[in-house]
């Protein structure tokens, strides 16, 4: 989501950002398992609860529409593609997220927590 005083993302988005940066591309389970990691890799700690399903999706939903993330799905020979216009209701499995460069630049000029609050 992006905050409307400032114009950048909200705090889960550049979280799910985070979760991007090292990978062409992940699902869904696999992005909530990097949020909800404990260890320097995730951000559990800085959440109240563990990232849920729900919230992930909706931001991803929401970093797709401003054109910071894109959705990906695999062709007949497995080759992720770029969806257009993705189909939000086909299993979540099938697909997949990317960063794109205005998310990597948003991401490299953001400034992470570096404590619980």
């Amino acid at each position: 989501m992006i905050d409307s005083n400032s114009g950048k993302p909200a705090i889960l988005d550049m979280f799910v950002l985070d979760a991007l940066r090292h990978d062409a591309a992940e699902q869904l389970p696999s992005i909530i398992r990097l949020l909800n990691n404990r260890g320097c890799i995730g951000w559990r700690e800085f959440w109240a609860a563990d990232f849920s399903e729900e919230e992930v999706m909706a931001s991803l939903r929401k970093l797709t529409a401003v054109g910071m993330v894109e959705v990906l799905s695999e062709d007949d020979s497995a080759t992720l593609r770029a969806c257009e216009k993705p189909n939000w209701n086909v299993s979540q499995n099938s697909l997949w997220f990317g960063m794109s460069s205005s998310g990597r630049k948003a991401w490299e000029q953001w400034e992470p927590p570096s404590s619980v609050r």
